[in-house]
């Protein structure tokens, strides 16, 4: 036997479904539960502006269990500026969001991120005046490559805790290409997504 599938067997079978992916996280592992885990998903695209301009996505979201566990995504959009001296339709802007924000297919396959609304914020006047420009950001990205994978074992706990642990942690990834559509215009581009689950077990 294989020592992730010996592994797996001993966190027991909440574990074997969450790190499978056949059951959700809130089904494998209740918080009341001995199977603590951390579920994630990370999407990035680069794109190239009609302009010539780069800009890049970047999502993360995650799922906890425990106690303090749940459910938040954070969004961030940077857009380069204009030039060194103005950057008033550049700039940065990061979005925090409870739950779920991101469709993901099985395998990768495709990752959704849906229309938010964010504000760009730049600056003009070689950044003695702050721009502040609301635009609406949507991205689909589809896989382009074989999905890779790798798995660690250690003995950290997936949820805070002072308990020593027994863990398993599996991250799958896959290049993609990416359409990101930023304030009603269209940009593709390349990136990746990824996946990362943790499930752990106090140590007996």
């Amino acid at each position: 036997m294989r020592a992730r599938s010996r592994l797996l067997l001993a966190l027991g079978p909440a574990a074997l479904a969450v790190a499978a992916g056949t059951a959700s996280p809130a089904q494998a592992a209740p918080s009341s539960g001995p199977v603590g885990y951390v579920v994630g998903h990370h999407a990035e695209a680069q794109v190239l502006l009609a302009d010539g301009r780069q800009a890049s996505v970047v999502v993360d979201e995650y799922a906890s269990g425990g106690p303090s566990g749940g459910r938040w995504s954070e969004v961030a959009v940077v857009v380069a500026c204009e030039s060194s001296r103005d950057c008033a339709t550049g700039g940065e802007a990061y979005l925090d969001l409870d739950g779920d924000v991101l469709t993901v297919t099985p395998g990768l396959g495709r990752t959704t991120l849906p229309p938010v609304q964010m504000t760009l914020s730049g600056w003009t006047d070689r950044g003695a005046t702050q721009v502040q420009t609301t635009v609406t950001v949507s991205a689909v990205l589809t896989a382009t490559g074989p999905l890779a994978a790798t798995t660690t074992r250690g003995s950290d706990c997936a949820s805070p805790s002072s308990t020593p642990c027994r863990s398993l942690t599996v991250v799958t990834s896959r290049p993609v290409s990416a359409a990101v559509t930023l304030g009603g215009a269209t940009s593709n581009g390349t990136g990746t997504v990824s996946s990362t689950r943790t499930v752990s077990v106090a140590a007996r």
